[in-house]
């Protein structure tokens, strides 16, 4: 006999996004020669709120001349917040550690990159970076690299 899980639905949506920063280098933007290529690095970093249900993503982007990586073209910071109204229900028991679904982590850090591709494109509409179009990524393996990078840091 299987015993049968109790199927959790989590309830989101996001709360707020917020431009922390952003910048655009016109002494290195006139030294351009078209057409160019483009470089983008960016750090995403993750952290709970759970007296609020919230679950906080920030991303910093940094876009760079691919033959160049020394001249800093832009770059922007972001966080965007999600209200999860379950929270509880994936939180240990000292509310320390949350443990939610990689399916859904990964939907969370394409919602991520996809609002920054869209901020991104509308602060540098009409400038020389409005080509500069952040890529599309596999959110899931981005959810593996920063799974990844997490391990190292805690062993």
């Amino acid at each position: 006999m299987t015993k049968n899980k109790k199927e959790v639905i989590l309830k989101f949506g996001i709360k707020k996004i917020s431009i922390l920063d952003f910048f655009i280098s016109s002494s290195h933007l006139n030294l351009l020669q078209e057409p160019i290529k483009y470089r983008f690095n960016f750090n995403m970093n993750f952290a709970v709120d759970s007296d609020v249900n919230e679950v906080i993503f920030g991303m910093d982007l940094k876009v760079v001349p691919e033959t160049n990586h020394d001249n800093v073209l832009g770059t922007m910071k972001i966080d965007i917040r999600f209200l999860i109204v379950n929270i509880v229900n994936f939180l240990s028991k000292d509310k320390k550690q949350i443990n939610l679904p990689d399916a859904f982590m990964a939907s969370l850090i394409g919602i991520v990159i996809s609002t920054a591709r869209g901020v991104w494109a509308s602060k540098v509409m009409g400038t020389k970076l409005e080509n500069a179009i952040l890529p599309i990524m596999n959110s899931h393996l981005f959810l593996k690299s920063m799974k990844e990078a997490n391990k190292k840091i805690n062993n």
